[in-house]
This record gives C-alpha cells, structure tokens and sequence, in this order.
C-alpha cells in the first residue's frame, strides 16, 4: 500500500512521475514534528498510557469487521483525495500524543497475506517482515522508514496488514513521540472482531457494556424485538425537494450544509463476508474554525424500485464535526428492503437528490 510518503531512500530511487502517484499528509505548524525530547520516566510513560486508555474506545476498521479500541484524545484528520486513490480511508491524530495512524483497506485479489506484507515492504527497503498473531487474528508487520513531505528528519513506520474476506486492511502507526511504541503496541493488541463494545449506541456513547451480554440469545431477541418494533412504527416519507438551505453546492463534494459542513462522499457498502450486512457510509469535513453539528437523520436512501430505506432508523444523534477534521460515519442498515450489491441507489439529504450510487461488495 501507499502511505503518506516514501521513505527518502525510495524517493531517490524512484522517477517523480512514480512519485507522484504517492499521497501525503503534511502537518500544519501546529502539529509539526519536534525534535525535542521530553524525558520521562518508564513508570511516567507507563502511567501515561493506562491514563489515556481508561476511557478508549472502540471503532472498526473500515467495513472489514474488525474493531481496535484507542484513547478517546484520538480523532479523525483530513484524507486527501490522492491518498483515496491510494486506498487510504482514514487518518487518526491526537492533541495528547505525537504518534499517529493510517487505515487502509484495499482488494486483497486472492493474494496471500504474507506474500503480499513482504512484496510491499520491498517497496519501502524494509528490512524483512515478521508474522504475528493477535487474538487469533494473524497479520504480516513489517517497518519502514518514511518523511513527512516538506519537513526534515526520517521516522519509522510500523505497518500491520491482516486478511478480511477479499480485502485486506492495513494499519500504519508513525513512531512519533516517547509514546508511541507502547501506544501502537496497546491499540494493536486490542484488534478484535468481538469488541467489548459492538452496539452502535456504545460505539457513539461509550457505555460500558458487557459484550458477553451482547452476545447472548435474551440480548439478541429484545435486540431484534427493538428493531421490529422501530420499522413498524417508523413512518418513512420522502418530500423530494428541488432545493434545500441544508443542501448547497460544493465544489469535489456532494454538498455543503447551511452551517458549512461539508459532505464530500456517501457510499453504500455489502459485506458477504460479515453476515451480508449493509453500511451507509458518509464522509464530512469542517473548515469553519470551530466544531458544527451534522444531521445525518435527514438521509434517505431510495432502491431501484422506489422503496425507502432509512439509513438513522436506530441512531438519530447529531454528529459534531471537529474544525479542519474530516470523519467518517458508518450506519448499519437494518431495514434494506430491496437493496441489492452491484444496483444503483438514490441518495437525498433533506428531500433534495445528491447521488446515485451503487452498492459496492
């Protein structure tokens, strides 16, 4: 896979058109690299660490079905559009701590997983890969020696890639910071498909939950009971509108909210390999300098044949949208009447038609 940069080893030997191909995140001045060293103690770093993850949280890893629980200072920063290109659907950066990752997910084309971990670390002259097993999920891991564009100084990349279904996904921490080490080491030895928290109402809230009660058939009928009762007393209504104050033009994006919320991509996922589950996925970005609320309630998505399939039937919270950071929200559907891989699907934000698109696998 791609990451933001190469190492400069592999620019010097790759032509500029090879390089530009590849994706970069610089840093504004306020995130900037620091060469200088903070001195704690072992027990200082370690005290840290649990610190920050008393109240982590899970999230999942793209639509691959795993999850890895982080600190709560860590959110979602900007993915440009070369870096989508390149596979990358999302970046996770802290106010507290120097270190910070890339998520990728990507075709795996039936290749095997430690086949292809040790062809991509020959892109980066890593020295060697190494297999590893974590919670019985197993990844090929291999560093790499990588700069930010436009600052000085080289540092390394611990990138870890495990197989889902026809995908692979791939997470790539920077070792920025006294932290990161033990940092990377704790969120990648979280990663799960049982997350201790697997509702979305927990994901959103950060309940605590017992996931062995999650898992349980009494949990799993009033679960159901809950749905059932939800479609049959939710009314769906589409007033298609040819203009809304909600839904405003916006330039490489689909629209912009009256309160400057950008909404630059919605996708709508099947995964066979998780049950034959739907996502509904929407992609925002704020750059008004301070955090905006988003309704996500006023989706509706509308099948081929006309049906109505409500992507918020049990989650109808805002979503606040931090100032210069881009976030992705996914939202399991649980009413997809006809919906169907491969078909196309209508999507209107507030009665107004913003995209048709099709459903991928």
């Amino acid at each position: 896979m791609n990451k933001k940069a190469f190492s400069t080893l592999m620019i010097a030997a790759c032509s500029a058109a090879l390089i530009s191909g590849y994706g970069y995140a610089p840093k504004s001045s306020a995130e900037s690299k620091t060469a200088e060293t903070v001195n704690e103690t072992t027990e200082e770093k370690e005290a840290k660490i649990q610190e920050a993850f008393k109240d982590a949280q899970y999230i999942e890893i793209g639509t691959t079905g795993y999850f890895i629980k982080i600190p709560k200072s860590y959110y979602q920063g900007e993915v440009y559009d070369n870096e989508r290109k390149d596979d990358m659907i999302a970046y996770y950066k802290s106010d507290e701590f120097l270190m910070d990752f890339d998520v990728y997910q990507f075709p795996n084309e039936g290749k095997n997983l430690y086949d292809y971990t040790e062809a991509e670390a020959k892109q980066y002259n890593a020295d060697g890969i190494t297999e590893v097993t974590i919670n019985d999920t197993d990844l090929g891991l291999y560093y790499s020696t990588e700069s930010y564009e436009g600052e000085e100084g080289e540092f390394t990349v611990a990138n870890y890639i495990f197989v889902s279904g026809n995908d692979f996904g791939e997470l790539s921490f920077w070792q920025d910071g006294d932290e990161a080490e033990e940092l990377t080491k704790t969120i990648i030895n979280s990663i799960t498909t049982t997350p201790e928290e697997s509702s979305a109402e927990a994901l959103i809230q950060g309940d605590d939950i017992d996931y062995s009660y999650l898992m349980s058939e009494e949990y799993q009928k009033k679960a159901q009971a809950m749905i059932d009762e939800k479609i049959a007393n939710t009314k769906l209504t589409l007033d298609k509108k040819d203009s809304s104050e909600d839904v405003n033009s916006l330039k490489d994006g689909q629209f912009i909210t009256k309160d400057k919320v950008q909404c630059r991509e919605v996708k709508i996922n099947y995964g066979e390999e998780n049950g034959g589950m739907y996502w509904f996925i929407v992609y925002l970005y704020n750059e008004t300098g301070e955090p905006k609320d988003f309704d996500p309630a006023k989706f509706m998505i509308e099948t081929k044949s006309g049906q109505l399939v409500y992507p918020c039937l049990m989650i109808d919270s805002l979503i606040t949208v931090k100032s210069d950071t881009q976030t992705n929200q996914s939202f399991t559907l649980v009413d997809t009447k006809d919906l169907a891989p491969e078909e196309d699907a209508n999507v209107y934000y507030d009665g107004v038609l913003i995209d048709t698109v099709k459903v991928s696998k």
